[in-house]
């Protein structure tokens, strides 16, 4: 049974209300060699907030995500995970979801706004089957088309292993990128209604 879920879900679900625009999204995924991943990212947000404003972060069935926080304008909240339970999942467009993190930002001054989430998983290896083997990497971005307006820029990177940019192969209906000076892969995009996600492997 599916469970259609009507709260207000932040980058990820947007209902159009509240006068935000999501200008800028940075995303960094630092990863080891075992396959532990920490992500952090950084949403920076134009306009007015003039009520509370209920927000949710989702957790696919690829990974179980760990230590989650948020912060609004450099305020912890308050996070509370909500499973959808056995032969359940919240609905929103393509996605079935088994759990998201729920958290509520205040009304706030000012018309520059910014939201910080960060969770770690523990991966799991591909067997190289249909593709080469190695650690599967996600970060689910298109659900950020939920906003009325484009998203100005997204930044992705993927860091914390030596020569982490020759190892890493693009998936199908994902975004390419290229390597930096740093060594890290990155990818950037302007103006977009996001259509796929970050999906890639960190090949052995």
């Amino acid at each position: 049974m599916q469970v259609a879920f009507g709260l207000l879900l932040f980058f990820t679900f947007f209902i159009k209300v509240h006068a935000l625009e999501l200008k800028r999204e940075v995303v960094i995924l630092n990863v080891t060699e075992h396959g532990d991943i920490t992500v952090f990212v950084d949403f920076e947000l134009n306009g007015n907030l003039n009520s509370k404003l209920g927000l949710a972060f989702p957790e696919t069935d690829a990974f179980e995500l760990k230590n989650f926080f948020v912060y609004w304008n450099d305020k912890s909240l308050k996070v509370t995970k909500q499973l959808a339970g056995n032969n359940h999942r919240f609905f929103i467009g393509d996605l079935q979801l088994p759990a998201i993190f729920k958290f509520s930002v205040p009304k706030s001054k000012g018309t520059k706004h910014r939201l910080k989430t960060t969770y770690s998983y523990q991966t799991f290896l591909m067997d190289g089957t249909k593709s080469p083997e190695g650690f599967y990497l996600e970060y689910i971005l298109q659900t950020g088309s939920k906003w009325d307006k484009q998203i100005s820029e997204v930044v992705f990177l993927i860091r914390g292993v030596e020569r982490i940019c020759e190892r890493i192969y693009v998936l199908p209906n994902s975004y390419n990128g290229q390597c930096n000076q740093n060594g890290e892969y990155a990818v950037t995009l302007t103006n977009i209604e996001p259509s796929k996600d970050f999906r890639y492997i960190l090949t052995n």
